[in-house]
């Protein structure tokens, strides 16, 4: 449960659009496609920012908070 809360501290300091990313992936399970569409960004940005967002936050709760 703390991990969640954590994830979640962590999504709240992304910039706006990750932060919109994040919730259509997950929350939404909206595919990359549909995400893309609706942002009007490349699918390839899309990739990319989930995953520089997944690394950040792994780097982030491993190193306790600290980037």
């Amino acid at each position: 449960r703390e991990l969640i809360i954590d994830v979640e501290q962590k999504i709240k300091g992304l910039k706006n659009i990750d932060i919109e990313i994040v919730n259509l992936f997950y929350y939404s399970a909206k595919s990359i496609k549909d995400i893309a569409k609706t942002l009007n960004i490349s699918e390839i940005n899309v990739k990319t920012r989930l995953s520089r967002i997944r690394k950040r936050i792994k780097k982030e709760l491993n190193n306790g908070g600290n980037k």
